[in-house]
């Protein structure tokens, strides 16, 4: 079972990458932020529309999922 566990999670991880480079139009103004560029409004309110929208909602669904495997682990363990 634990096996199982450490695939699926290998699975989403790899998912979770890919998923979020499909929104790294949003990645620049953290970089921006970082590196000290003025203007950037980090924690801006923003609004999703379209392919977006679904892509974030998918995000969190993939980061609840990746995030609750270790604690499924421990529990079956």
């Amino acid at each position: 079972m634990s096996s199982a566990l450490m695939i699926v999670s290998f699975i989403i991880s790899i998912i979770l990458i890919i998923v979020l480079y499909l929104q790294s139009g949003r990645v620049k103004n953290v970089g921006s932020s970082i590196i000290g560029i003025k203007d950037v409004e980090l924690f801006e309110n923003i609004k999703r529309r379209g392919f977006e929208k679904y892509l974030h909602i998918f995000t969190w669904i993939l980061v609840v999922i990746f995030m609750a495997l270790p604690v499924i682990a421990l529990i079956v363990a």
